[in-house]
């Protein structure tokens, strides 16, 4: 039975629920850990999960429920639980204005963006100004914006999005999405007994979804994740060392970690300028060592599942720089015994991570592959990283 059957058979037959809700009981790690290959690189379901709600709602959760399950909710129950609900972000006022939105308002439901009779003709007039390569405005941005929030969306609740059907050729070359699965013009390149287990995984996900049932969905979405994994194509899926890797990272929040602790450097430091109290020294060096580690453990991590140093874009210039700002100044305080260093550079460092932490849309965290000028250019890449902490 081919995925558009299955999930035209399960949205039909399902209670019709007026909003999404959290379902109790449903393990979603599992599915989580399932490789998909997105943007030139193989990355966790939890990854792109986190990084496409990011992108749609301006959040990595949903009330109250993580970006897996909204993922699972967007491609399996759509019609019944998503098209109306208000998830969709505008934060630009002209636009709203422009819509015939209240400014008040940032979220909005698919449906009403669909219903819009006055969005077309400003996401044809934005295309317009870009092919002729005209400076596009402000609102032209936005408007594209949210062209690209609905083609996300689109590609997610089709499965063209869902690109998790390994490709036996190896990790290098296009991996298969959902959708091909109702392509009855696609061969997938599978052993017949491997797609009758993927066949039946995907039913059994399915209707323990729209069931809502948590002691089937549970053992039906490790058997998916296991299918995918070795069933399909296993010498062409990546070790679940760099999958787990990616997931303590994503779970971690290293760098907010660090800047909470660098707030509790500061106010430590701070007061032992002002009263000389040595306890108060202690406190802050303890915070400032702390916060500087966890710091850099964050950093080694995102090298070490990029693999490649941070010189991508500006948020990856960000905790570059802020950390060997804390650097410097730990080493000048070691040095001149002058805690004077370390508290001024602590509010840098703590300013520069709260940006990267609180503006993922002027902050792109996303983990992505090398501009092709850097990716075999090794004195380039130690230009950039040299120039930028200077």
């Amino acid at each position: 039975m081919k995925l558009a059957t299955l999930l035209t058979l399960f949205a039909t037959a399902a209670i019709a629920f007026t909003k999404p809700e959290p379902r109790p009981g449903f393990d979603w790690s599992g599915v989580g850990q399932i490789a998909v290959q997105d943007r030139g690189r193989i990355k966790p379901l939890d990854t792109f999960a986190t990084e496409s709600l990011q992108f749609i709602t301006g959040n990595r959760t949903w009330k109250g429920m993580s970006a897996v399950e909204v993922l699972f909710g967007w491609l399996i129950a759509y019609d019944k639980e998503w098209e109306y609900e208000t998830f969709i972000r505008i934060d630009h006022n002209g636009l709203k204005q422009k819509l015939g939105f209240r400014e008040e308002d940032k979220y909005f439901s698919p449906k009403e963006l669909e219903q819009n009779q006055l969005l077309a003709p400003l996401v044809r007039e934005a295309m317009q100004k870009e092919q002729r390569k005209e400076r596009a405005s402000d609102l032209d941005k936005k408007v594209l914006q949210i062209q690209n929030q609905r083609g996300l969306l689109e590609s997610i609740l089709t499965g063209r999005a869902w690109t998790m059907l390994p490709n036996p050729q190896g990790l290098n070359k296009d991996w298969f999405s959902l959708s091909s699965l109702g392509d009855q013009n696609a061969t997938l390149p599978y052993e017949e007994g491997a797609g009758q287990k993927l066949t039946s995984a995907i039913k059994l996900v399915l209707s323990s979804f729209m069931a809502r049932n948590a002691s089937d969905w549970n053992p039906a979405s490790a058997e998916l994740a296991r299918v995918l994994r070795f069933d399909l194509a296993p010498s062409a899926y990546p070790e679940m060392g760099k999958i787990q890797r990616e997931i303590h990272y994503n779970h971690l929040h290293p760098f907010r970690i660090a800047w909470i602790s660098y707030v509790v450097a500061f106010i430590a430091l701070m007061t032992f300028l002002v009263t000389k109290a040595r306890p108060a020294s202690m406190v802050g060096a303890g915070a400032l060592g702390f916060g500087f580690l966890v710091h850099a453990y964050g950093f080694v991590l995102r090298c070490l599942i990029a693999g490649r140093p941070p010189v991508t874009n500006m948020y990856e210039s960000v905790i570059w720089v802020t950390w060997g700002c804390v650097l410097f100044s730990l080493l000048i305080w070691l040095a001149y015994r002058n805690a004077t260093i370390p508290t001024a550079s602590v509010v840098f460092a703590i300013v520069g991570l709260v940006l990267a932490d609180n503006l993922p849309v002027i902050l792109d965290s996303s983990i992505n592959p090398l501009e092709p000028v850097l990716r075999s250019n090794y004195w380039l890449t130690i230009h950039v990283l040299t120039i930028t902490m200077s």
